[in-house]
């Protein structure tokens, strides 16, 4: 078992593997992170619910203050190298007050929020320029994508521009297209990545992450 999933397990988080239902993206996360873990100083993380991943952040970057950002305010709370404020991850003037408030330059960045696949989008345009070089954004539960009870009420279907779809078109065509992002955030995406990675964890539609790292 890899260190990151030792951690999250320890903590219950959906991450590792220990928690029913868990997504296991612990295990992938770790070979991308654990060589340079002492260096990472910031990390962001969208969605809180009980603080578990962000205590499985920091006790794997030991020099790192986890940042961690959601709408429901029962959910704050401060420990030793965790951060925790509010901000609608779709809102931009919630996103701006964030970076105003805590800088930018974010080692790593993780959408756990809110799941909706249009909001995944508009997120990663609004937060990806504030990822360091070299460093990472990560736009987690992506079976979202697949799945009608998400899909219908914002008027999309799996064929559509869903989080998924584009993250894979992205991957196979080596450039970003989507509705929901403006001219400029596309631009910037396009010139600074380096990679788009997509993990299906049981090859199921069900436990999806997507590993994007910027130039």
């Amino acid at each position: 078992m890899k260190l990151l999933t030792e951690i999250a397990n320890k903590y219950g988080t959906d991450k590792g593997t220990s928690v029913y239902p868990s997504h296991g993206f612990s295990e992938i996360y770790h070979d991308y992170f654990n060589v340079d873990k002492e260096k990472v100083t910031k990390v962001l993380e969208i969605g809180i619910d009980k603080g578990n991943s962000l205590r499985m952040w920091r006790d794997y970057f030991p020099n790192a203050v986890i940042y961690g950002i959601d709408v429901q305010q029962h959910q704050f709370f401060r420990e030793d190298r965790i951060v925790t404020d509010f901000a609608n991850q779709s809102i931009k003037a919630d996103i701006d007050k964030i970076i105003d408030k805590y800088g930018s330059d974010f080692d790593l960045i993780i959408d756990d929020g809110g799941h909706d696949p249009i909001f995944q989008q508009i997120t990663l345009g609004y937060l990806f320029p504030h990822v360091k070089t070299g460093g990472f954004y990560v736009v987690e539960d992506l079976h979202t994508s697949f799945m009608e009870d998400w899909l219908k009420p914002i008027n999309l279907s799996v064929n559509d521009f869903t989080a998924y779809n584009v993250l894979k078109q992205f991957i196979d065509e080596k450039k970003l297209t989507t509705n929901y992002l403006k001219t400029e955030e596309i631009d910037y995406i396009n010139n600074n990545y380096e990679y788009v990675k997509i993990y299906d964890v049981l090859n199921d539609k069900k436990h999806i992450t997507s590993i994007l790292k910027k130039k």
